[in-house]
């Protein structure tokens, strides 16, 4: 579902489809009022189909964008605005008009956007029912109105949540195909303890993308998305077939290198940190690296070490804060 955002980003033709869907469902409605000489509600979904057109066309041009809420919504919220002013004169015909744009809201915007976006349309249905309406019907309509919606709701939810399990669940990031943060841990254990028999070191190396927040926003989504699996290349390039890469964070990597000693990581750290920061990335240039590495000890545990490594990154990073702010 295109509410569930990321994994759909790339997908804007889906979009697209749903709001001219909307647009062909609408073009039906007003040949069946003017056929029946509801001439008012001619008028006014005459006004939405350019909207909806309009606002697909937008989507389309802005499809590298992480998400088009500023787009969809505002189309929405017109179509919704007219069932609400339509529906004291026809209480009984436009139910479907007012279901309509939450349901494609929970397709065409992020999830909480959409949920917010029905609830508050769920409120102004039975505030607008109970005052001009019947208020029976006015409560019976919002029942069905919040049944329906929630439905759609408790589908985005769970989508979101078997998405979740599945990232869990997975040994590589579905974006840069490294290793996931869950598999660090087990897979340094064990060449730890495969350490502690040949008497040779475990090194880890971290990686951090400098200023990753304004980097994403201001780089075209696509060629932000290729850039990852690009960069675990290009670290993979110069280390050994058995040097894994992980990713902890959106802008975290980790390179662990059995059978190194500390020396050995170091210069290995430098080499990669100057490789990586020479190449020039399509669509954004050069990157800025924050970089440490760390060394095992004699009986250290994989949850020590890893926690060796984040702590000197994370000083790392307040020191280059600092020394940026004077």
């Amino acid at each position: 579902m295109i509410s569930v955002a990321e994994r759909h980003r790339q997908q804007p033709l889906l979009r697209c489809s749903v709001l001219v869907f909307m647009v062909l469902v609408y073009s039906w409605n007003t040949f069946e009022d003017f056929m029946l000489g509801r001439y008012d509600k001619v008028l006014w979904q005459m006004v939405l189909i350019p909207v909806l057109l309009l606002a697909a066309v937008l989507l389309w041009l802005r499809k590298h964008k992480s998400h088009n809420d500023s787009v969809v919504l505002p189309a929405l919220v017109i179509c919704a605005a007219g069932a609400l002013c339509l529906l004291p004169e026809y209480p009984q015909l436009v139910w479907h008009q007012i279901l309509m744009p939450p349901l494609v809201g929970y397709f065409c915007l992020r999830e909480k956007v959409a949920h917010v976006f029905a609830a508050g349309l769920g409120a102004l249905v039975l505030l607008i029912g109970l005052l001009s309406v019947d208020p029976l019907l006015a409560l019976q309509g919002t029942a069905q109105y919040a049944m329906i919606t929630g439905s759609v709701a408790c589908y985005a939810v769970m989508v979101r949540m078997r998405d979740a399990s599945l990232n869990a669940l997975a040994l590589k990031d579905w974006e840069s195909l490294a290793y996931t943060e869950r598999q660090l841990e087990p897979m340094v254990q064990q060449e730890l303890l495969r350490s502690g028999y040949n008497g040779k070191q475990l090194s880890l190396i971290g990686f951090q993308v400098d200023d990753y927040d304004q980097l994403k926003n201001q780089t075209n989504v696509r060629l932000f998305s290729r850039l990852w699996p690009a960069f675990v290349r290009a670290l993979q390039d110069d280390v050994r077939a058995g040097d894994e890469v992980f990713r902890q964070r959106d802008d975290l990597f980790v390179l662990m290198l059995p059978d190194c000693p500390e020396d050995g990581a170091i210069v290995l750290m430098e080499r990669i940190r100057r490789h990586l920061g020479e190449t020039e990335w399509p669509g954004i240039g050069e990157l800025s690296l924050m970089t440490a590495t760390v060394t095992s000890n004699p009986g250290e545990k994989s949850a020590d070490l890893a926690r060796r490594l984040f702590t000197r990154m994370a000083k790392q990073k307040r020191a280059s804060l600092q020394s940026a702010a004077f």
